[in-house]
Formats: C-alpha cells, structure tokens, sequence
C-alpha cells in the first residue's frame, strides 16, 4: 500500500474502482467464445501459454472451470495493475489528479462491453497482465540502470509471447532500443544484445517442446502463415493460380477463391468498386470468415480426409500458405501494401493521426537521443509510444486493427498528452 498523505487518493481510487470491477465480474457471467473452446480443447492452432493455464485448471478441478478461471484472473490483474501503478505511474512525476485518471484507463477494459478482459475466458487480460509488469520491470531498469530487472524482463517477455505472439512487438521495440541506446552512449552491453537474440529461441523451444507434448509432433504453432497469408489471398484472383507450379497448392488456392467467391467476400466483389478504403474495410469486418472459417478451418476439412490427423493437416495447411505467400506476393504486391497501409492508418486513427504519431514520436526521440543526461522518464514515454505503435503496425500487417488487439496501451497517448501539458505550463509559469 502507499502510505504517504499525498498518494491518499491514489489508494482510495484504486480500491473503489477495484470494488466496482469485483461487482461487475461477479453480476456478469463467463464470456465463452468460439476461441474459448478452442482453449478448452487445446487446439493445435493455439500457442503454448494459455492453452496450459487452462489444462492445468482442467486437471485440477475438472470441466467446470470457467468461473474459476474469471477470478483467478481478476486477482492476477489487480496485482499487476497495482505494482503498475505503484512502481511506474506514480514515479513519473505527475500531479495526482492526472494518475487517476490513468488509473482509470488502466481498468476500463474490465467494463467495456466489447472486451469484458476479466469475464473473456481467453488469452486476453493475462497478456495485459504480464504486459503490465513488463512495464513496470522496464521502468524499474530505467530509474535504477540495475541489469537485473532488465533480464527478468525478459523472462516475462518469454512468457507473454507464450501467451500471445502478437507480443513481438515488444521485442522489436527492446531491440530498437538497445541498438539506439548503444549508439548514443557508444558502448554496448553483450548480455542484454545476447539476453534479447536468445528469447525467440527459447520461445520457439517451448512452443514445439509444448505441440510434442500435447500433440506429438515437434512443431511451431501452425497459424502464423495462415494469419499473414489472409490478406493476400484476399487481394488474389483465381487467375493467380497460373503461377502456382505446386499442384496440390494451387487446388487449395482455388479452392479458397471459390470459397469467397460464394460468400461474396473475393477481392472485387465490392459494390463500391475497388477503392482501397472500402476494399479494406470489407476486410476487416469479414476477416473472422476470410481467415478463421475459410482460409484456415476449410483447408484443414480438405486435408483432413489425407492425413485422418488436425495437428498434421492443421501443419499443411500453415505450409502451404507459406510457401502461397511468397509466390503471390510479387504479382499482388501493390493491392497487397494498399491494404496493410489501409489497415495501419485504421489501426492508427487515420491519416491525420499517423501523422500526429510520428511527429511526437520524431519529438521524443530527439529530446531522448540529444539529452546527454540520463532521463528515465523521457526514456520511458519514448519506448510506450514505440511499442503502442510497432502494435498497431505489425497487428496490421498479419491480423486486422480491432479493440481487442490494441488495449494494451490505451494510456500511452493519455501519458504524453499529461507530460506535454505539464512541460508547457512549467515553461510558461517561469
């Protein structure tokens, strides 16, 4: 608990709020959505992470599982919210009126319609969970220059790229740091490049160790291929079927062209014609169809009768959209680009806004690069804005923008706005 008189408020919002969130878990019932029994069933497309919480769950108190899981979740997120709150928001110098409503910000997907995170039997709010203390480890590095909090970040990272691979981008915007920071201080540190080259390696380790384990065969989780391929067999045409030289490839391929054409999703069965907006938003509001039910669930039905084996027709389908991948690319690529360009300005809040983001991003890098003096909380806001926006990018690139998929940092812009305001008005108070 925070015992100072000035963070009084802090501790009676966050009690309150926790109150509230407790009601609300307790009046509203379990979410169980397709992607919950796909959990519950450990399906071969899912990775390694939640698919284990909940067989562990499953083994301890048998089939009746979900309420317990909720609140399980509710106690991980409060704790991580907390230790967020604690050791990072109330470290950043802000007045307190400002962290409460970060606070705020930090518990509204519990209440939001659309996510419910706690009550969502999914992958979710434990990804928000380990996210969370992530942060909070990366801050704690920042204000102590302590290696240790950075390596136990990485462990948390191993673990919530377990969860969900989505989390890469936390990786990448690691990697960016480390390679900028290097080059400021002109020195770099081998344990922390060596710590951050071996996480994909472990993860991919447990990924396959898990899919042996569970279904006998020593695989990485066989959906990254079909999720990044989606798009560009959305933007294909049957005709594109003269550059597979694979004959078993090219009958999925058509297949799946088939497939949209009859539900009216094909690339230029828009009534709008082909304008990228609209193409793309047909694409986003369809993609559960066009990845989920045709690309994926269809092809594993059509190899299925082959192998009389999911995980082995689940790897088959995931391979061959690699290797479609590729061989479509260099005839759709401009269609193809239009499309992720579309969905990253979505993802982003349009044209305006991307602009608005990288300016601020081009405004906290410098102010971060050319500081000669060590400031973790530039430092800091520099790697948010980073991580919320190479999110939004690479979820764009091999899903789709939705809620669901950017939560995580809905109080990174809410941060700086705060910080941007607070400078400003110190400036004009001297």
């Amino acid at each position: 608990m925070i015992f100072s008189k000035e963070h009084k408020k802090v501790t009676i919002v966050f009690t309150i709020l926790s109150v509230l969130a407790l009601l609300y878990v307790i009046l509203k019932e379990p979410v169980i959505s397709p992607d919950t029994l796909s959990f519950s069933k450990a399906r071969v497309k899912l990775s390694a992470g939640y698919t284990s919480f909940i067989i562990v769950f499953k083994k301890i108190f048998g089939t009746a599982i979900y309420s317990k899981v909720v609140y399980t979740q509710f106690v991980v997120l409060l704790v991580s919210l907390w230790l967020f709150v604690k050791h990072t928001l109330l470290q950043l110098n802000l007045p307190i009126n400002q962290v409460v409503v970060l606070i705020v910000i930090l518990f509204y997907p519990i209440f939001d319609l659309n996510l419910s995170i706690v009550n969502n039997v999914n992958s979710g709010v434990l990804s928000y969970c380990f996210y969370l203390i992530l942060l909070t480890l990366f801050y704690t590095y920042l204000r102590t220059n302590n290696n240790k909090y950075f390596f136990f970040l990485g462990g948390v990272l191993v673990v919530l790229i377990t969860f969900r691979a989505q989390f890469n981008f936390v990786l990448v915007g690691l990697i960016l740091f480390e390679l900028f920071n290097s080059i400021k201080l002109k020195r770099w540190n081998i344990k922390r490049i060596m710590m951050l080259a071996l996480i994909p390696i472990v993860v991919t380790v447990i990924d396959k160790s898990y899919h042996k384990y569970i279904h006998g065969a020593y695989i990485a989780t066989p959906f990254k291929w079909i999720s990044l391929n989606t798009s560009m067999m959305y933007v294909a045409q049957p005709s594109d079927a003269q550059y597979i030289d694979n004959l078993e490839d090219r009958e999925y391929f058509l297949m799946v062209q088939d497939l949209l054409a009859k539900e009216g999703l094909a690339y230029d069965n828009n009534m709008y014609g082909t304008r990228p907006e609209f193409v793309y938003s047909k694409f986003h509001h369809n993609l559960p169809t066009i990845c989920n039910k045709t690309i994926h669930t269809a092809g594993v039905k059509y190899f299925y009768n082959e192998q009389n084996n999911i995980p082995q027709a689940t790897l088959k389908v995931e391979q061959i959209n690699k290797r479609l991948f590729f061989k479509l690319l260099p005839h759709n690529l401009w269609k193809w680009l239009l499309l992720w360009v579309y969905g990253v300005f979505y993802g982003l809040g349009g044209i305006i806004m991307t602009f608005l983001w990288l300016l601020a991003l081009g405004y906290l890098f410098r102010a971060w690069y050319f500081n000669k003096q060590h400031d973790p909380v530039a430092t800091f806001l520099l790697v948010a804005l980073t991580f919320m926006l190479l999110n939004r990018v690479l979820v764009s690139l091999s899903v789709h923008a939705i809620t669901r998929y950017f939560f995580y940092n809905n109080w990174v812009p809410v941060v700086i706005v705060f910080m941007m305001f607070n400078r400003l008005k110190h400036q004009k108070s001297l």
